[in-house]
């Protein structure tokens, strides 16, 4: 595959991540599992957790830097700063648990 390639298609993927993060709408269920996970934390983690939940709207997703079991990490822009992203593939109380 060609580098031209290999960029096209890197271009598609993020044009794609970044159109599912437009769409992206909790279930009620999963709502239901970050609040019950947020109320059973200490306050300082709650808080701490509070702090880094912002709104896909706000982020510019540039590429995909890594992802493992519980989520993905990418490149994004927020406030016009380079930051890193992480998001879950699946809410499920364990991985908000172990989210960081």
């Amino acid at each position: 595959m060609s580098l031209f390639a290999s960029a096209k298609r890197l271009e598609k993927h993020n044009e794609n991540l970044q159109e599912s993060l437009r769409k992206k709408k909790h279930s009620e269920d999963e709502l239901e599992v970050m609040k019950k996970a947020m109320s059973d934390m200490t306050a300082a983690r709650s808080d701490e957790l509070k702090e880094v939940l912002i709104s896909s709207t706000l982020v510019k997703v540039d590429r995909l830097l890594g992802k493992g079991g519980f989520g993905v990490v990418n490149l994004a822009t927020y406030k016009g700063q380079q930051v890193a992203m992480k998001q879950l593939i699946t809410i499920t109380k364990d991985s908000v648990k172990r989210f960081r």
